[in-house]
């Protein structure tokens, strides 16, 4: 069983392409939410068991250092489609406080090509890994050992706890689960500053504008 996660109306759009052109089952993962703004990042041709790197300069190019300025310490955020709208408000809340954070979209939960995905975070202080799903038996736990296999520690995970959650809105939930967009930049942040206070209450709003009917 092949499993994916697109992200915007435009990825789902090539998921969907590519796995008509399967002859094996396929899955698609799509959260009940708005589509967010697309990047042409979103366009890459779909490759097997690898997912979409952003640059911040690619999603918010005006908090970006520039890129004669050396970075000393960069952050991955890399996440399931459905907490990419979490993530994105994560990765600019943290470059408001100068830390550069890039996303990484799974797109593919299964199959995963490790050696891609190993050589991905390579260029990195800090991975956080964020799914909508339970972390015990998630993919995002998978993919934290699979980065301690090659010495890489410096990881967090943020997925749901296995527990009984209320009724509520998607955006009370994930705060009750500790997966909101400020936990999740507080997250990065300790791996990077481990000592030092917490970025959660310095959060950035951000507003999607969307085409009629792209629900």
């Amino acid at each position: 069983m092949t499993i994916l996660c697109p992200a915007s109306a435009a990825d789902l759009a090539l998921c969907l392409g590519w796995a008509i052109d399967r002859k094996t089952p396929v899955a698609l993962r799509y959260p009940k939410m708005s589509c967010p703004s697309e990047l042409p990042s979103f366009s890459e041709p779909v490759k097997a068991g690898r997912g979409i790197l952003i640059s911040c300069t690619e999603f918010a190019a005006s908090l970006s250092p520039a890129e004669d300025v050396p970075v000393p310490e960069k952050v991955l955020l890399v996440c399931t489609g459905g907490m990419y709208s979490e993530v994105l408000v994560a990765a600019r809340t943290l470059l408001m406080r100068n830390i550069c954070a890039d996303i990484y979209l799974l797109r593919f939960i299964k199959p995963i090509d490790e050696d891609y995905f190993v050589s991905v975070t390579a260029a990195y202080t800090a991975v956080v890994l964020v799914e909508d799903g339970y972390k015990s038996g998630g993919i995002c736990e998978f993919l934290e050992n699979v980065l301690k296999k090659h010495g890489f520690t410096n990881t967090a995970v943020k997925a749901f706890p296995d527990r009984f959650f209320a009724q509520g809105t998607r955006t009370e939930i994930c705060e009750d689960a500790g997966m909101s967009s400020a936990d999740i930049a507080d997250a990065a942040a300790e791996l990077l500053s481990p000592d030092e206070e917490a970025c959660g209450s310095q959060t950035v709003n951000v507003v999607y504008i969307e085409k009629a009917g792209s629900n």
